[in-house]
């Protein structure tokens, strides 16, 4: 809120300065025009079931609201100056909205805004129909409050430098809901279905400054950026087993000062040859906190009040890259880039770890914690466009990246050696494309795209010592080597069957399989993972008659996806099938009168119940949602308009615990002044 705060003063601040350049404007000038819209509404909506999911799913709450849907001022005055203003305010939704603008032709401009909006989380856990309790909710109104507010003014003169100069502050306040859920234990059977949150306060406040301008036929421009970061979490989990419950708090704080700066320069040599360099140079130091603790803390095992005050990190990046384009050369066009990385990062932890033992005694070492990152990195791109054939274009395009990564972690428990890794990583990708537009005849396209990506990252773990040298310990660095290669296929249709109607095809297939090498006693090599997925999409607009309006989407998803399960039967492989619809149907009734009717359908199916070793995986549900717009023009500067919708949610899976109707009602009213 005290974000919220800051951003409507700064806001009407800037409000005022920009409205007393528009008087001072007037004065000297006799002529002004200028347009104001305003539109107040209200609104109703009927929640029948989960008024949390519904909320979570629509983005909106229930309930009474209203306010200000929208309003906007244009001004102009003779001697070039503009303003422009457009806003929105919805109470008690915390939805709000509001941008200015002041501007003068060859002079400049300043701009500013603010927006706040709600995002809602269910409360809802897990489902184990085999408890008494099959679900369980936190019976608290989980939401996060997001906004921004900034403050913006340039420079324009002709033939003189770009200045620009910002301010601007993004907030994020609340509490959200969490996949993480606690364990519940119910006749000797342990599920994880109880569910979880964590709250959030996060901040963040960045100073812009740039400058660009044109030396001859060369424009070079600098960016620098200043940013101050901090976000503030606290995780709640609580378990519960034989009537009684445990809880367990996670608190992280972290925050960071970070430095930017950006030059960038490019030319047109002459009508065939475009080059452009950047450089990129970033620092930023870092500091955090963490405490876990679980109350009542013991006789369990496993039980934590870890603590640590002194977390550090900082960051040193350099960024430079080379483009150029040369052509097109007898309808031939090649595009070449590089670009290389050099980034260093360290990090050390001072920390508590109290814990109960399996023997039942408590200890706290003190754990010092140290990791250094070093990564270099090339990545050189070559496309190539070719627009000789009649009504076709083909391209062709490489990208490569190599990367070595030296990473170096070492941690002691009250000068205990418990890890000491030292790992080299070489990272190689490779990612090819070629495909086609073509539009062989009249009102018809033709696309199509194959690509293949491949990614192969080899760990030489030089130093690798765990707690003592186990040889049967194999954490952390067992992988030695892992490969992920993908294939791409994308296929495109639009065509105009009659002048009124126009639709749309298109396919899209990908394939992604891992292997991965571990250094295991005998060396093992697995597939771990395999995913494919087809995507069938179409869609269609028509204009049957001048006043009726028709637009469809459907979309129909294959997905696929097996891991390594580690032979267990909780891990199983995932297939999905998803269907979504959307339609719109817009007609003009009369010259004053039209009604605007949209559709929205979702159907998924991949439930697979497996709750004698885990828990139902997947969902099976379906959704409808339908909203009608009646708008009537009264006058030509009055017209009202009165909206219905219809919200629908059926989840099987759930047991029907997650499942809604609602209802909703309103209507606006907008005046042209």
């Amino acid at each position: 809120m005290k974000s919220g705060l800051l951003g409507i003063a700064l806001v009407l601040i800037s409000s005022l300065v920009m409205l007393d350049t528009v008087c001072r404007a007037e004065e000297d000038n006799d002529t002004l025009t200028g347009v104001i819209n305003i539109t107040p509404g209200v609104s109703g909506i009927i929640v029948d079931g989960d008024d949390n999911k519904f909320r979570e799913d629509w983005w909106t709450g229930d309930g009474l609201k209203g306010g200000l849907d929208e309003f906007t001022l244009h001004r102009e005055t003779g001697d070039g100056t503009t303003l422009e203003a457009r806003g929105r305010a919805i109470v008690p939704e915390e939805d709000y909205r509001l941008g200015l603008r002041v501007s003068k032709k060859d002079v400049g401009y300043v701009r500013a805004g603010y927006r706040e909006y709600r995002k809602y989380f269910d409360d809802t856990g897990g489902f184990f129909q085999n408890f008494s309790g099959s679900s369980y909710d936190l019976d608290k109104d989980l939401h996060l409050d997001i906004g921004r507010v900034f403050i913006e003014a340039a420079l324009t003169l002709p033939h003189k430098p770009k200045l620009v100069v910002g301010y601007e502050h993004r907030f994020k306040d609340g509490e959200k809901s969490l996949l993480e859920w606690g364990s519940v234990t119910e006749g000797g059977v342990t599920r994880k279905i109880f569910p979880s949150f964590k709250e959030i306060d996060e901040k963040l406040d960045v100073i812009r400054l740039e400058v660009s301008h044109d030396i001859a036929n060369v424009r070079v421009g600098d960016e620098f950026r200043y940013e101050h970061y901090s976000i503030d979490t606290k995780r709640h989990e609580q378990e519960s087993s034989a009537g009684a419950s445990e809880t367990v708090t996670v608190d992280e704080d972290y925050r960071h000062d970070a430095f930017f700066n950006t030059f960038h320069a490019e030319t047109h040599l002459n009508d065939k040859t475009f080059l452009s360099l950047g450089y990129l140079f970033t620092t930023l130091d870092g500091e955090a906190s963490f405490r876990m603790v679980t109350v009542p803390f013991g006789p369990e095992s496993f039980d934590k009040n870890w603590f640590s005050n002194a977390i550090d990190l900082s960051q040193d990046t350099h960024i430079v890259n080379f483009n150029a384009v040369f052509g097109p050369y007898r309808d031939v066009t090649i595009y070449a880039g590089l670009e290389g990385e050099r980034l260093d990062r360290e990090g050390d932890t001072d920390a508590i770890l109290t814990e109960i033992g399996f023997t039942g005694t408590e200890s706290s070492p003190e754990a010092l914690i140290d990791s250094d990152e070093d990564r270099w990195g090339i990545e050189e791109t070559l496309g190539i466009r070719y627009t000789g054939l009649p009504r076709t274009t083909l391209y062709a395009e490489g990208r490569w990246t190599q990367q070595d990564i030296d990473l170096s972690e070492t941690e002691l428990e009250d000068a205990v050696l418990e890890l000491d890794r030292d790992t080299d990583t070489r990272v190689r990708r490779q990612r090819y494309s070629i495909g086609f537009n073509s539009s062989p005849w009249a009102r018809t396209m033709v696309a199509a795209r194959y690509r293949r990506s491949y990614r192969s990252n080899d760990y030489d773990h030089r130093v690798d010592n765990v707690e003592g040298n186990d040889p049967n310990n194999v954490y952390s660095a067992f992988i030695t080597d892992q490969d992920i290669k993908t294939d791409e296929v994308m296929i495109k249709l639009s065509f105009r069957p009659l002048p009124r109607i126009r639709t749309g095809l298109q396919y899209q297939f990908k394939t992604m399989d891992i292997d991965t090498d571990e250094d295991t006693d005998p060396p093992s090599s697995k597939h771990s993972c395999n995913y494919d997925a087809h995507i069938y999409t179409a869609s269609i607009t028509a204009t049957p008659v001048a006043r009726l309006f028709l637009t469809g989407l459907a979309s129909y998803q294959d997905v696929r996806l097996k891991t390594l399960d580690g032979n267990t039967g909780a891990i199983i492989s995932y297939v999905g099938d998803v269907l979504s619809l959307a339609a719109n149907a817009g007609w003009a009734i009369d010259s004053r009168t039209s009604l605007d009717i949209q559709y929205v359908y979702s159907l998924t199916e991949n439930f697979e119940d497996i709750s004698s070793d885990g828990l139902p995986l997947g969902v099976e549900n379906q959704r409808h949602a339908v909203l009608a717009d009646l708008t009537r023009q009264l006058t030509d500067n009055l017209s009202v308009k009165l909206r219905y919708g219809f919200y629908s949610y059926d989840d099987e899976t759930s047991d029907g615990s997650d499942n809604y109707t609602a209802h909703l009602i309103g209507a606006t009213c907008s005046m042209t002044f």
